[in-house]
């Protein structure tokens, strides 16, 4: 879909921006949307001005437009995260950017810093995955981030 020409007129669910507007909304209006407590819920809303998908487009395209290399790894985020959707508080980040501030993310704190786990992943070279199974698993701060030893390794230990 993508980079390719189409042909014939764009029905709006094909449209590069219906996925984007459609998201906002639900998470916004949909009581049942599984997100909806973290927008909503928050009372975060929508510009009147997006309320039409058409108008929705034209001031996306207009007043911001599009990054160079604009794929559905782009995702319309809010500058301020308890702020509303309007067009002075949108911005273009990848995926990656906004799962790190997302309100579901799982956050560790480790000598007064608190990042994401993917950041902190990241930074120490440590299989993202890795670090979520031992948070998940409730591991302490020290242990998930390779600092101290495991429940395995504690175990290892004892029985020599």
């Amino acid at each position: 879909m993508y980079g390719q020409p189409m042909k014939g007129p764009i029905r709006v669910r094909d449209h590069k921006l219906y996925r984007r507007w459609s998201f906002m909304r639900n998470v916004c209006y949909n009581t049942r949307h599984s997100d909806y407590d973290a927008y909503g819920g928050k009372g975060i809303k929508i510009d009147p001005a997006f309320n039409e998908f058409w108008d929705f487009v034209n001031v996306i395209e207009r007043k911001l437009g599009y990054p160079a290399d604009f794929d559905y790894k782009w995702k319309l985020s809010r500058k301020d995260q308890n702020g509303d959707y309007t067009i002075k508080n949108l911005k273009w980040d990848n995926a990656s950017e906004v799962g790190r501030r997302c309100a579901k993310a799982h956050v560790v704190t480790y000598k007064g810093k608190t990042k994401p786990l993917r950041t902190w992943a990241e930074e120490l070279n440590i299989n993202f995955y890795t670090v979520l199974s031992r948070f998940n698993n409730g591991w302490t701060p020290a242990q998930i981030l390779g600092y101290k030893p495991g429940p395995r390794e504690l175990n290892a230990q004892r029985k020599k």
